[in-house]
């Protein structure tokens, strides 16, 4: 299987519509309608009272002396897979794909795709002084109830996170609830965002996975002015570019490229 490769909008709805901008918390929710029974059955991992509303603790700030890192924080970034506002590690199994809109050919996130789970990683412009994370968990939390879903805030291993189960509408015109872990970093002018779905949301052990992988991340946000919230420029690698954003590169434990921070 090939590291990279290029996912348009209609091949990543086959898996799900996970994910969320911060400029438009409602594409979170992707029809209203009453969740299927058969759906809350699956929510044996987020058992327990939905919270009713959200208000993130500005007070928690999350230690990043472990990753995701700011680019100024790591010495040396030429073993990293460049994607312009975000660098990542190769990683050990999976793939690394693109979610590329067919009509603007504009990249909208990244996809690491391993043991039929989903982490999406999306890098966007914060203020200096702002806990952008904390203002879109409450956008989101607030989205999902309006549609019948239901969200819980809880402390995850990359700070605050909202486990949530996203009402979905199938083909056959049925509404299911998807359930979802959504992450954010705040870091120096940027807001790492992520959000995992698949096997990963109801099995700890994958899930750890996909976190350390983003503890490995780093974003480069660069000199450039962006408006609070807008979505940082994403690259498809040049390697991937080459060979039709198909690439087949030799595999390499993520642990030899972990961020090595400056001291």
């Amino acid at each position: 299987m090939g590291l990279f490769s290029r996912w348009g909008k209609k091949k990543q709805a086959e898996l799900t519509e996970g994910g969320v901008s911060p400029t438009d918390a409602d594409s979170v929710v992707q029809e209203d309608g009453a969740l299927s029974r058969d759906s809350e059955s699956q929510s044996e991992a987020f058992s327990g009272e939905a919270d009713q509303g959200v208000t993130a603790d500005s007070d928690v700030i999350f230690d990043r002396s472990n990753g995701p890192y700011d680019s100024s924080e790591v010495d040396d970034l030429t073993s990293y897979i460049d994607a312009g506002s975000v660098l990542l590690p190769t990683p050990s199994e999976g793939e690394v794909r693109f979610s590329v809109d067919p009509r603007s050919g504009k990249v909208l996130g990244i996809l690491y795709m391993v043991k039929d789970s989903v982490l999406q990683i999306q890098p966007f412009a914060a203020p200096k002084s702002s806990d952008l994370w904390g203002e879109i968990l409450s956008q989101m939390h607030a989205t999902i109830a309006q549609h019948g879903g239901r969200a819980k805030l809880v402390d995850g291993p990359l700070g605050q996170e909202l486990r949530a189960f996203v009402p979905q509408q199938q083909p056959d015109g049925k509404v299911v609830a998807v359930p979802h872990r959504f992450v954010g970093v705040n870091g120096p002018r940027w807001m790492l965002q992520l959000a995992i779905y698949g096997a990963a949301v109801n099995d700890d052990s994958i899930a750890a996975s996909l976190y350390d992988y983003a503890r490995h991340i780093v974003v480069h946000r660069g000199s450039e002015p962006h408006p609070p919230s807008e979505l940082l420029t994403i690259k498809v690698p040049q390697a991937a570019e080459e060979d039709g954003a198909s690439q087949h590169l030799p595999q390499q434990a993520a642990g030899k490229h972990a961020a090595t921070p400056r001291n």
